[in-house]
């Protein structure tokens, strides 16, 4: 089976190379991308001049590291959210059950069933990550028993494929067609009139010998069928703050759409003992409804379990609750990059990390327990706003700008759940190219938690400033490099809290020193911490 997400990548290149790689060269390579990969899309032309600019720049930086180190760095930021193609998907079905179609005329019928089917691929949350998770098989599976779906691709484009020769090679096709159409999920289907033909039954019958090319596609742990004389669990997700978008800075901080998205949840329920009773992972259509139903043994009636639940994340080693809390996140440079990136959109491929449990006690026999679970995120937020305060232009005759922040200090994994911080090396080490507007330089990192720390040990934050002696552009011998540092109070110490919002206020009064007065309030992500630092002498 190939690898659609190494794949992608690997034929990205357009046809001219360099030996240099120019901010061109990255704006030529992804647009022969999206000619390629996602035909039916139509992308802005400041997108593709956005994104190859963010790739060169994060290029330039990994130079140190070699040239083909630089270019993998770069592609992250190229290529993010797009490494999943639809199109590459009913490209390949269709070569794997209908290879009668003439190779010159697939990508015509592709292009046409990719459109067709756009109902099915609107049901599921598609990611970079989509082709390695579970819901991939899934999603095939849905594709090659949309009904009529071929058939009309292939008249529309004037595809006459083979039937007879492929019915050859499959004995019983019918039979496993009629198996496999009972028992497939229910999703939304394309907008056309259902045709029981025998395309649809070639594409069912052919499932079943493409299962034996990702057979590591399919969930660890099956959905649990329903039991009789069981008690019954309904697990719901608290309800999430409205999807509008918030200015930054914003006081409220409500959780913006993209940093509560989920792609999947899994929940884990374990007995008093700790050992596993069951473990859930949510469909496409549960997630939507952020509920689910499902059954517990017939033991756990009367008894008190724990639910624990997952997003975003896959946690499926794990069969006993020690192991469940035990487990680690350890990649805090997914969540950050550029600016632009994560005011935007989740960098994180497949989003941020969540989770969250609640102990209950299950009710009797044929009754069913609701179970409402809060999810937070594994991350905290910090958003860091510099100013250049009216007095340093009284001081000073030219100007000073901020050129980039860099956030340091900061810890390197974290629990998946909630529980005593440990954040392993304090050495995380993020550096942004703030975002100007209104006079204002604006940068937002996310990190992982940390318990109380001494001064000196705290996370770190540093401005990097050019102050120009005459503020003329065109001079350069009066320029100096001016650095303002200040560490995170976080809650209280030092302390940063999972889910929590700090925001930092920095306001630069001179060119020496530093003058620190600090406000803090406590609060989760929706009222955020302020803390207010003025920098300089």
């Amino acid at each position: 089976m190939p690898d659609i997400r190494r794949a992608a990548v690997a034929n990205a290149d357009p046809p001219r190379a360099m030996e240099t790689p120019d901010e061109k060269w990255f704006r030529e390579r992804l647009r022969h991308f999206l000619e390629v990969r996602h035909p039916p899309r139509q992308f802005h032309f400041r997108m593709i001049e956005r994104r190859s600019r963010a790739a060169f720049d994060t290029y330039a930086r990994h130079l140190e590291e070699g040239t083909d180190a630089a270019v993998r760095a770069a592609d992250k930021v190229l290529f993010r959210g797009l490494l999943f193609s639809k199109y590459d998907t009913v490209h390949l079905i269709l070569t794997t059950d209908f290879p009668a179609i003439p190779e010159n005329q697939r990508p015509k019928v592709a292009l046409k069933l990719t459109r067709i089917c756009a109902p099915i691929f609107r049901a599921y949350d598609l990611g970079d990550d989509f082709a390695e998770r579970p819901e991939f098989r899934q999603l095939k599976d849905e594709l090659r028993t949309a009904d009529g779906s071929t058939r009309t691709a292939c008249r529309d484009t004037g595809v006459r494929p083979d039937t007879r020769k492929r019915l050859r090679l499959i004995p019983n096709a019918r039979n496993t067609a009629n198996a496999i159409s009972a028992n497939k999920t229910i999703h939304s289907q394309p907008n056309h009139s259902i045709m029981k033909n025998i395309l649809l039954m070639l594409a069912a019958a052919a499932a079943a010998l493409f299962a034996s090319c990702d057979k590591n596609d399919s969930p660890t742990t099956p959905v649990q069928p329903g039991m009789p004389d069981a008690a019954a669990v309904t697990i719901t997700l608290a309800e999430a703050p409205s999807d509008e978008t918030r200015a930054f800075f914003d006081t409220t901080a409500a959780a913006e759409t993209w940093e509560k998205g989920l792609s999947s949840l899994s929940v884990f329920a374990f007995d008093d003992g700790g050992r596993l009773i069951v473990r859930r992972d949510f469909t496409s259509s549960e997630l939507a409804a952020k509920s689910a139903t499902f059954a517990l043994p017939k033991s756990a009636a009367g008894a008190e379990c724990s639910f624990y639940a997952v997003a975003n994340f896959d946690a499926s080693a794990a069969t006993t609750r020690s192991a469940l809390t035990a487990m680690l996140e350890k990649s805090p440079g997914d969540y950050n990059g550029t600016f632009a990136e994560v005011s935007t959109e989740a960098k994180r491929s497949g989003g941020f990390v969540m989770s969250g449990m609640k102990s209950q006690t299950v009710g009797a026999v044929n009754t069913t327990t609701s179970v409402a679970i809060t999810l937070k995120r594994t991350v905290a937020k910090v958003a860091l706003q510099t100013t250049i305060d009216p007095t340093f232009a009284e001081k000073y005759p030219g100007s000073i700008a901020v050129n980039s922040v860099k956030l340091s200090r900061a810890a390197s994994q974290s629990l998946l759940f909630a529980g005593t911080p440990l954040p392993g090396a304090m050495t995380y080490t993020h550096t942004q190219t703030p975002g100007a507007a209104s006079g204002r330089y604006n940068s937002l990192f996310y990190v992982y938690e940390t318990g109380k720390l001494d001064a000196g040990e705290r996370v770190l934050l540093e401005i990097d400033a050019t102050y120009d002696g005459d503020g003329s552009s065109s001079t350069t011998d009066d320029r100096s490099e001016v650095t303002y540092s200040t560490e995170l109070t976080g809650k209280a110490a030092g302390e940063i809290l999972r889910n929590g919002y700090y925001r930092v206020a920095a306001n630069i009064t001179g060119l020496v020193g530093q003058e620190c007065s600090v406000s803090v309030t406590v609060a989760d992500w929706e009222t955020p911490v302020t803390q207010s630092v003025d920098l300089g002498a």
